[in-house]
């Protein structure tokens, strides 16, 4: 088995083409959404308020459009977010836009998913998505 694959449950969040993702989206430069709204991202450790963490709608929304990156834009320079595997459902190669009806159910299913883990083991929860801001920001 590859190495590359083998991942430590405490890092398969900073997978180096998520990190690139949400950087690129959402912090590329000061004026990226994600900077001007840093001021609202929380830490859901009360004790540690100015740990803050990646939203898990943010999260949820780059695992969902990370699938993989299928193709990259030469004319534009940009990532084209797809699911490759969705892309390959047929056994040949469709071209699909990456909307909401879509995958829709991929995003709730990783937001659900995100949610158990914030319940059930909250500073598992927090020391994540704390990192991957630490990564990002």
């Amino acid at each position: 088995m590859d190495q590359d694959w083998v991942q430590e449950p405490k890092g398969s969040f900073k997978h180096p083409a998520l990190i690139g993702t949400i950087r690129a989206a959402y912090f590329s430069n000061n004026h990226s959404i994600g900077y001007r709204y840093v001021d609202r991202f929380l830490s859901s450790i009360p004790a540690k308020p100015d740990e803050k963490e990646i939203p898990i709608p943010l999260l949820a929304l780059s695992l969902t459009g990370v699938g993989s990156f299928c193709d990259f834009n030469l004319v534009t320079n940009e990532f084209q977010l797809y699911s490759c595997l969705y892309e390959f459902r047929g056994g040949q190669k469709e071209d699909l836009d990456f909307d909401g009806a879509t995958f829709r159910t991929v995003n709730q299913t990783l937001t659900n998913i995100l949610e158990k883990l914030k319940r059930d083991r909250p500073l598992e929860f927090h020391e994540r998505l704390h990192d991957i801001f630490n990564l990002v920001v």
